[in-house]
């Protein structure tokens, strides 16, 4: 079971990555949403996390297979979100 500090850093590398991601700053928000993915916490992310660094490892570290999957990953687990979608398209 993941302790109370480890989840606290999971989230809040979650929300440092996405708004790097938001404003541009590919890089710097794909480091915080890899050590996310390279810790293995990505059980209970939301789909806009798969998304996100699944359109970012497409556009930026041209792994595009792997990055579509991810996508279609986020609009299994969180249809209703729209920038899963939007993500999924650009990829």
């Amino acid at each position: 079971m993941a302790s109370a500090e480890s989840v606290d850093r999971t989230s809040e590398a979650l929300e440092k990555g996405l708004e790097c991601c938001r404003q541009g700053e590919w890089s710097h928000g794909l480091f915080f949403l890899g050590k996310i993915a390279e810790a293995g916490r990505t059980s209970g992310m939301p789909g806009i996390f798969f998304s996100t660094l699944g359109y970012g490892i497409a556009r930026y570290q041209n792994r595009a297979d792997e990055g579509l999957k991810l996508c279609r990953h986020a609009v299994k687990i969180q249809f209703y979100e729209p920038s899963n979608y939007v993500y999924w398209a650009r990829t």
